[in-house]
């Protein structure tokens, strides 16, 4: 190859590295703009109602047919608003408040999804551990994630003397682990 050739082939690879570039940030962009106006994409998700479990479009995250502890939840869990990470307890730390014999549980800093429409939890007791895993439902998986907290609420359940293993979707690591905060109203 001529030295005409091989520069004219390092301006024609220059361009294309140029323009990957620049096609990566406005991806990077919009995935930004997505995460935008998160308090309207929030209460959107908290009154879209419910699809049916079997709908074909939310297919992202296959969960069982039968959760554990479904018998025990009361109501349809919450996702709320984004919300920086707390200072206290790192990733996915947990309070219990109990109601008489309703216990809500909040998980107060999870990632999800950008695209999750709604969360379904799973709850099982052994060993003196709570094994806690939200589910999420989603039409398509999106490229960013927020910081939310999800709620829910169990009867009857006593959290006395439980720790807490907090799971997303079918992950095998937990994203977070321990007692459940002390705080206001927490059992």
């Amino acid at each position: 190859m001529s030295i005409d050739g091989k520069r004219h082939l390092g301006a024609v690879l220059a361009v294309l590295s140029i323009l990957a570039c620049a096609l990566w940030i406005a991806g990077c962009k919009d995935t930004q703009r997505e995460g935008e106006n998160t308090e309207e994409s929030a209460a959107a998700a908290i009154d879209t109602p419910p699809a049916p479990a079997d709908s074909p479009d939310l297919r992202h995250y296959p969960m069982p047919d039968v959760l554990p502890g479904q018998d025990l939840l009361v109501g349809e869990a919450e996702i709320m608003p984004e919300i920086e990470t707390p200072a206290t307890g790192g990733v996915c730390p947990v309070t219990v408040t109990v109601d008489g014999d309703t216990t809500e549980v909040t998980i107060l800093s999870m990632r999800i999804n950008c695209c999750t429409e709604r969360v379904r939890p799973s709850v099982a007791v052994a060993d003196g551990v709570a094994e806690l895993r939200i589910w999420e439902y989603m039409t398509d998986v999106c490229e960013c994630f927020f910081q939310r907290s999800v709620r829910f609420r169990l009867a009857p359940f006593d959290p006395d003397g439980l720790s807490y293993r907090v799971y997303a979707n079918d992950r095998k690591t937990p994203c977070g682990e321990g007692d459940a905060l002390v705080g206001s109203g927490v059992h």
